[in-house]
């Protein structure tokens, strides 16, 4: 009805082309050295950014691509649905790996799966990674006053432009290595227990 309302005014249409939302997943997945991924939830969203993997493998194998075969590294989700009803939502990440979208555990894949739901799980999940971030200013501290320590002595109020940026690069190091410490240690840690269905495609 939009569009029509957009002819009817002179505009151009709205367009979506599926296909072409994949080709520009895909090509910003491939620029990527690992990938990981975090879904809340189930069914077509989820499948759709899992589709990834067999995507390039059959542009590689049937195309003929020079393609390297990416798949997922890491992955979390949070969806109450159990694998026993058969249904897509409830497909576990090890039926993923059997269809070449997620790295098996004995390569190096570490998954997690939390069967709640999601306005229960996310939550939960948001406050334990910010508790973590809160963390942040202590290693700032420790970093700052080594950096102080091996500095010249400094009169005046102001330390020289030189020392300020040395210090600011100190901080920035520090927090992108917690930060990316509080992250590998996330519950991505648990594998699950391989299920076989037949509900994922």
């Amino acid at each position: 009805m939009t569009n029509r309302e957009r002819d009817t005014q002179g505009k151009a249409r709205f367009r979506f082309d599926p296909f072409e939302d994949l080709e520009h997943f895909a090509a910003t997945l491939l620029s990527q050295k690992r990938l990981g991924i975090f879904t809340i939830g189930g069914g077509v969203p989820r499948n759709w950014s899992q589709q990834f993997g067999p995507f390039i493998e059959l542009r590689h194998r049937r195309g003929g691509e020079d393609l390297p075969l990416k798949r997922y590294h890491y992955g979390l989700r949070i969806c109450p649905e159990p694998v026993y009803w058969g249904g897509l939502s409830g497909s576990p990440y090890s039926e993923a790996v059997s269809w070449g979208k997620f790295v098996p555990p004995a390569e190096g894949g570490k998954f997690g799966e939390v069967f709640v739901d999601a306005t229960v799980g996310l939550p939960l999940i948001v406050a334990a990674v910010l508790e973590r971030l809160k963390k942040k200013p202590a290693a700032k501290k420790t970093i700052a006053k080594i950096a102080d320590s091996d500095a010249p002595p400094v009169t005046g109020k102001r330390k020289p432009l030189r020392l300020r940026k040395k210090l600011g690069r100190a901080h920035l190091d520090t927090a992108d290595a917690t930060s990316l410490s509080g992250h590998t240690q996330a519950n991505i840690n648990a594998t699950p227990t391989p299920i076989e269905t037949s509900a994922q495609r």
